[in-house]
């Protein structure tokens, strides 16, 4: 796991605390699954990026779906994911009593696909909770895989293997603020602006 710090951000003179957190990368989904279990989803992967229409990729995804949850209840996958919840604990033993699990996707701020809202963000988990945790994990990998999420990366011609999930993981505080930043205009898809 790469844990990383950010507890504070901006200027010397405006400086605001963040919460504690910490990720999974890119990647950790993949260690979880195994190299051999992921190659059998490759081939459904292919399946779904040769697909002419939305009735082909619905029956796929059922198929998928089922594989993929099956995967991420292996010996292997439970291992790996109660190597992350103890990692996780560790570096949150000091934050408040509940986290956030938050997706994060490679596929989520594309030129042509916003896909905010698309994939699973799980609130409100126990800190202490290690079971918890391990299905907020699992729940947010899950939801790389969804109907919807599936359906979008077929309406855009995204390449299925081409999709990735790290997880966020951020301890929950009462704020006085909370805010998105956007790089580019969402309306008129303006990258420069001033």
């Amino acid at each position: 796991m790469n844990a990383f710090k950010l507890e504070e951000v901006g200027t010397k003179s405006e400086k605001f605390k963040t919460p504690k957190s910490c990720c999974l990368p890119y990647g950790s989904l993949e260690r979880a699954l195994g190299k051999e279990e992921r190659e059998d989803l490759n081939k459904l992967f292919k399946q779904l990026n040769d697909a002419n229409d939305i009735i082909t990729v619905d029956k796929l995804h059922l198929q998928l779906a089922k594989e993929f949850s099956e995967l991420l209840e292996t010996e292997t996958a439970n291992k790996v994911i109660e190597e992350y919840v103890h990692e996780i604990k560790e570096f949150l033993s000091s934050a408040s009593a509940l986290i956030a699990v938050r997706s994060s996707s490679n596929i989520e701020d594309l030129k042509k696909l916003s896909g905010a809202g698309l994939f699973d963000s799980i609130l409100n988990v126990i800190a202490s909770d290690e079971k918890g945790i391990a299905d907020a994990i699992r729940n947010v990998w899950k939801s790389l895989y969804s109907k919807r999420a599936i359906q979008s990366r077929f309406k855009y011609r995204i390449n299925q293997e081409y999709a990735a999930m790290g997880i966020l993981v951020q301890e929950m505080i009462l704020s006085d603020y909370s805010f998105i930043i956007h790089t580019s205009n969402p309306v008129i898809i303006q990258i420069t602006h001033r």
